[in-house]
């Protein structure tokens, strides 16, 4: 590359765009927030107790580890 490129993008330029896209994303309202109540037909995972502790953890939760 000899010369300036008119599509190349700078580091700061990426910074900048990537600051804005972040700050944009947060000041967006969220969707489902976790203080509403939950709604009558929605299900939830099961939960199991883990091991010798008895902190309750999802059945999803055990098969990942």
């Amino acid at each position: 590359m000899t010369g300036p490129e008119s599509n190349a993008v700078n580091r700061r330029s990426f910074l900048q765009a990537g600051a804005v896209a972040t700050a944009s994303a947060l000041a967006a309202p969220t969707i489902g927030r976790a203080d509403e109540p939950k709604e009558a037909g929605k299900k939830e995972l099961p939960r199991r107790p883990l091991g010798k502790t008895g902190v309750e953890v999802t059945a999803l939760n055990l098969g990942t580890w």
